[in-house]
């Protein structure tokens, strides 16, 4: 959905957005955001929890939402 998409467009070099980040910038409820995590994680999007950055972040690999393949490493 485009609210799933709002939430990844975030640059994908600066990684760790927190959840509460994603709630005010998407004005969706809390467990919305987790669901939305989710279902976007089944789906195949390589969306994770970095413990150090204490937040999400898309990791390396082939995107379904920007179609192309994403190197965290550039």
């Amino acid at each position: 959905s485009r609210r799933q998409r709002q939430m990844c467009i975030r640059d994908r070099n600066k990684p760790g957005i927190k959840t509460s980040e994603i709630i005010e910038k998407t004005e969706l409820p809390q467990r919305t955001v987790q669901r939305y995590i989710k279902s976007l994680q089944v789906a195949g999007e390589h969306i994770e929890y970095d413990y150090k950055l204490k937040g999400w972040k898309l990791s390396f690999g082939k995107s379904i939402l920007f179609g192309d393949y994403f190197n965290e490493q550039k």
